[in-house]
């Protein structure tokens, strides 16, 4: 169905992953499509069983990266700013974490000074729309594990 800004499922898909990432649907009965058992984390991440947290950071780098052209990118920090607001520092190990899930599952593409990265490292990243990102669809229920 079409709601004259185009497909109609598409726009209730990113309404939802704005409100997680905003922190308005948090709550077991209105998860992101998709990402019902998401949220381990690696046994040493500090942010392993905050499932809630791990989805609010998949669903705002959903949005951001959807929000720009389809080349661009974006910084980790932009999404941790967003969750984390004035403490967004002591969240980019968990949305670096989250980045690398989403990259090992296709849904982005992280480089350095253009150059794409394919395992975990420390420095200045940037994460763009990988060959799964979907404008209309959710994640997988494997995007915001951690490896």
């Amino acid at each position: 169905m079409e709601d004259g800004c185009g497909d109609l499922a598409g726009w209730r898909d990113r309404q939802r992953d704005a409100q997680w990432a905003l922190g308005l649907a948090q709550t077991a009965a209105d998860p992101p499509l998709g990402n019902e058992s998401v949220g381990r984390g690696s046994s040493d991440d500090a942010f392993a069983d905050d499932a809630p947290l791990r989805l609010r950071v998949a669903a705002t780098i959903r949005a951001l990266l959807r929000q720009r052209a389809l080349e661009s990118s974006l910084c980790p920090s932009e999404a941790a700013r967003v969750v984390g607001g004035d403490g967004w520092r002591t969240l980019m190990p968990l949305v670096r974490d989250v980045a690398w899930s989403m990259e090992a599952s296709g849904w982005l593409r992280i480089s350095r000074g253009g150059e794409r990265l394919r395992a975990p490292s420390p420095g200045t990243l940037r994460l763009a729309r990988g060959p799964n990102f979907s404008e209309t669809s959710q994640t997988t229920s494997n995007e915001c594990e951690g490896p």
